[in-house]
């Protein structure tokens, strides 16, 4: 399973991370961009209009809340570690640093790929 060349797809990161459908929000890691040796990956995650966070009663407003966003980097740093710190063992927690933002831009709508 590891980055050879090939990108991670869904059943190679439901190995990886212990979360399942609808809190995985990290849908494949592309080669491309990923170095485990510098401390890089390149995730993506799509962005549908039929996600269940899009379902908030606001008909004039589609977007994907931030905090979700924040949540795919979380997994995405935890993807990274798997790779550059090895396997994690059984029972051992990692803990990310605090993600301090001020906010974001524009939240992403139906369509966009983060």
């Amino acid at each position: 399973m590891p980055l050879t060349g090939h990108p991670l797809q869904f059943n190679d990161i439901q190995a990886i991370l212990p979360h399942r459908y609808p809190c995985l929000l990290v849908d494949r890691v592309l080669p491309a961009g990923t170095c485990i040796a510098e401390g890089r990956l390149s995730a993506i995650k799509n962005i549908t209009a039929n996600e269940p966070t899009f379902w908030n009663g606001h008909a004039h407003f589609a977007g994907f809340p931030g905090v979700l966003l924040v949540e795919a980097l979380a997994q995405s740093t935890g993807l990274l570690a798997h790779y550059y710190l090895g396997a994690l063992n059984e029972g051992r927690i990692t803990i990310s640093p605090p993600f301090s933002a001020r906010g974001f831009i524009a939240p992403p709508a139906p369509g966009t790929r983060c």
